[in-house]
């Protein structure tokens, strides 16, 4: 994890020392002629050094998400959506890198109700008793993408991670 954050932390620095000279030039702008000589250093440095700052603690949190997601399977869940008889199933699968075991969500049709089913357990009933190509996939994705949130907050490294849903 380490070295994701670091190397996505290099590459926030890249960008931070970009977009902060950018910025530093364009305030310069607003500077009269006469005063441009003396504030360029102060300018120009204090706002690099603060974008810097900023792109490498954004870019080490998006090595960080990136490792998690990785790590957990869930940047190559595989989203598929289909009819099962008159209704719409939306099922979502990925596995686990840490020890090879196998997730599944799927939202369906259940007992006249729309319902999104975690490991063969209905833990949500979203009130909708259409299963149409419309709501299936909006309904499956609001779910999906909870569940892969509290996926990723709850990640250790190294231990077996139980989702309480």
């Amino acid at each position: 994890m380490v070295k994701k954050k670091f190397e996505y932390g290099i590459y926030g620095v890249i960008i931070g020392l970009v977009v902060g000279a950018l910025l530093a030039f364009g305030e310069l702008n607003w500077l009269k002629k006469s005063q441009r000589e003396t504030m360029l250093i102060p300018v120009v440095g204090f706002t690099v050094l603060i974008t810097t700052v900023l792109g490498y603690v954004k870019g080490s949190d998006i090595g960080k998400t990136i490792y998690i997601e990785e790590r957990l399977g869930i940047d190559k869940a595989d989203h598929t959506y289909g009819k099962d008889g008159r209704y719409w199933v939306g099922t979502t699968t990925w596995t686990d890198q840490r020890d090879g075991s196998i997730w599944t969500l799927s939202t369906q049709r259940v007992n006249g109700h729309l319902c999104t089913a975690f490991q063969g357990q209905v833990f949500r009933n979203h009130g909708i008793p259409n299963a149409n190509q419309d709501t299936v996939p909006r309904y499956h994705m609001a779910v999906v993408n909870e569940v892969f949130e509290k996926l990723r907050n709850g990640f250790v490294e190294g231990q077996k991670q139980e989702l309480v849903l």
